[in-house]
Formats: C-alpha cells, sequence, structure tokens
C-alpha cells in the first residue's frame, strides 16, 4: 500500500508509438483503471519484500486515452448579514 499522502500517477504518451504510458502508487486510480478494463503489465514493491504493490505500470492505445480539466464553476453569490 502507498503512503497516503504520497500517490502519484504519472501519464506519459508517445505519438509515434501511439501508446500512453501510466504510472500509479494510488489504490484510488488502480481501482478506476481496472474499472475501465486496464490491467497492470508490471508492479513496483518495495525492496524489503512486502508483497503489496506500491506501484503498478499501465499501457493504453493513445487512441483509448482523453484528459482534460473540469471547467470551473462561478461561485455562488456571498449573502450580506
Amino acid at each position: 500500500m502507498a503512503i497516503r499522502n504520497d500517490q502519484q500517477t504519472v501519464v506519459t504518451w508517445d505519438d509515434d508509438e501511439q501508446v500512453v504510458r501510466v504510472w500509479s502508487s494510488s489504490p484510488k486510480s488502480w481501482r478506476l483503471l481496472e474499472k475501465l478494463g486496464l490491467r497492470p503489465h508490471r508492479e513496483t514493491r518495495l525492496p524489503n519484500g512486502r508483497p503489496a504493490p506500491v506501484g503498478k505500470f499501465y499501457k493504453l492505445p493513445l487512441a483509448r486515452f482523453r484528459w482534460g480539466l473540469k471547467k470551473r464553476t462561478p461561485s455562488a453569490p456571498r449573502g450580506r448579514g
């Protein structure tokens, strides 16, 4: 299990190879990727022999990958009083 306050996800892609590579130490991201049908092709573990993975690697076709940012919602007007 990853340290709670150090749960990173790194996404890289290569236009030439048309592949996206994802490494994540976040169990929340692992669950999301597996829910989307992706399986890790490699896991990273601590050298002390702990059986639980601390990171997982995934690959997917670039055509299947989409990312973006959520729109900022205007803040609600504040009442006086």
